[in-house]
């Protein structure tokens, strides 16, 4: 390993995907870690993803007034506990609620991925000597 730039061999490795040394064939002993913070790139704040923000926070107020709707009409306890039927206008806030609410979710799991994604391309690997392997 000492005859080799270790930033080489990371440029190589990922873009070749090779796990083994070409030479001797052995599997490479790796760490991965994150970068220091001071090299790590800035997130890109595009439109889509303003648009992605602007979006949630719709489907949240969409979701809530609903709600709100519902526990000031006294709905759960006039169906469920009381047994009367719902009113006409029950049945759509009850829709509305619940498209906006998977509509939320999905938006919430687009964030989770690019915020993941965006840690995943901080983290660099590191290549150690193996102990395990073979001294020729």
């Amino acid at each position: 390993m000492a005859d080799i730039h270790e930033n080489c061999l990371n440029e190589w490795v990922s873009i070749s995907k090779a796990m083994k040394c070409e030479i001797c064939k052995e599997s490479y002993a790796q760490a991965e870690r994150f970068r220091p913070i001071r090299e790590w790139e800035k997130p890109k704040i595009t439109f889509r993803l303003c648009l992605m923000v602007a979006s949630y926070i719709c489907a949240y107020l969409s979701f809530v007034k609903p709600c709100h709707i519902l526990v000031e009409r006294k709905f759960f306890d006039r169906v469920f506990v009381r047994g009367y039927p719902p009113r006409s206008g029950d049945s759509v806030l009850i829709v509305a609620a619940a498209v906006s609410m998977i509509m939320g979710g999905y938006i919430l799991k687009i964030f989770y991925d690019t915020i993941t994604g965006y840690f995943d391309r901080q983290r660099v690997l590191r290549f150690i000597d193996n102990p395990n392997a073979k001294n020729n």
